[in-house]
C-alpha cells in the first residue's frame, strides 16, 4: 500500500516547521517568520489566508490542539508551549529536559536528540523523538505531565505523528524511510505501512476525510495525500 499525492500548496511565508488540521483549516508554524498561520483551500488549487498568530520560538516543531489551546514544540530546546486561543499568549507548559529522570527519559535528554512533532489524543500528549535507532514516541499525561508510555518507532527519523479522527489508531511518519507506520495506543505496530512519494517529508496531520497532510521540505510545499491500495 502507499499514499498518492493529491495536491500541493506553496507555504504562505517562512519555513514550514509544523502543521495541524483543525476545524476545516490547515495551521502551519514557522520559526523564520515567528508566526502561526491558518489557511483554507479555495478554488484554483490555492490556500486562502485566514489568520496569523505570533509564535516567537526559535525552533518550533509540531502543532497540536487540546480542545481549548494550541500546543507547540520547541524541538531543539525540547519544551512544550501553549498558545491560548483567545489571548494568543505563549506560555511554557512542560520542559522535557526537567522531567523525572528514568530509563525512558534518557533519550529525550540526550544532546543529539530532537523532538520534531506533537499530537494530542484522549487526554494525552504524544511526541516523536529522533535519536537514531533509539528513536521513539513518548506519551505524557495532559494533566499530571508525567511520562506514561514510550515505544520505539520503525525508523530512525520519526518526523510526524497524528491520530485518525475516526478511531484510536495513530500514524507515524518516518522521514528517512519515507513511510507511514500505523500504531495502536499501546505502541503496538499494526503491520500497516504506507510508502510516501515525497523527497523530504516532515510533519503530519490527518483531516476529517482521512487525508494525510505533510510538508515536503525539498519543495517547501504543503502536501495533501490519499491512501491507495
Amino acid at each position: 500500500m502507499h499514499v498518492k499525492l493529491v495536491q500541493s500548496f506553496p507555504q504562505y511565508k517562512g519555513n514550514l516547521d509544523g502543521l495541524l488540521w483543525l476545524n476545516g483549516v490547515i495551521w502551519t508554524v514557522s520559526g523564520k517568520s515567528s508566526r502561526m498561520i491558518s489557511q483554507r483551500e479555495k478554488a484554483g488549487g490555492e490556500l486562502d489566508l485566514i489568520e496569523e498568530i505570533g509564535c516567537v520560538l526559535k525552533n518550533p516543531g509540531g502543532l497540536a490542539w487540546d480542545g481549548s489551546r494550541f500546543l507547540v514544540l520547541e524541538k531543539v530546546e525540547k519544551a512544550i508551549y501553549t498558545i491560548d486561543s483567545r489571548s494568543k499568549q505563549l506560555k511554557m507548559f512542560l520542559d522535557l529536559l526537567k522531567t523525572k529522570p528514568s530509563a525512558a527519559t534518557q533519550i529525550l535528554k540526550a544532546a543529539s536528540s530532537t523532538v520534531p512533532d506533537i499530537a494530542f489524543h484522549d487526554g494525552n500528549i504524544w511526541i516523536t523523538c529522533q535519536a537514531g535507532y533509539s528513536s521513539s514516541v513518548c506519551c505524557f499525561d495532559g494533566q499530571s505531565k508525567k511520562l506514561v508510555k514510550k515505544f520505539f518507532t520503525r525508523g530512525p527519523k520519526p518526523a510526524g505523528i497524528s491520530f485518525e479522527t475516526t478511531g484510536r489508531l495513530a500514524w507515524v511518519l518516518d522521514a528517512s524511510n519515507k513511510e507511514l507506520s500505523q500504531f495502536d495506543p499501546s505502541g503496538k505496530w499494526t503491520g500497516n505501512v504506507l510508502k510516501v512519494p515525497l523527497e523530504k517529508p516532515a510533519g503530519l496531520t490527518i483531516d476529517d476525510q482521512g487525508m494525510f497532510w505533510m510538508a515536503d521540505l525539498s519543495t517547501k510545499k504543503i502536501c495533501q495525500l490519499r491512501k491507495e491500495a
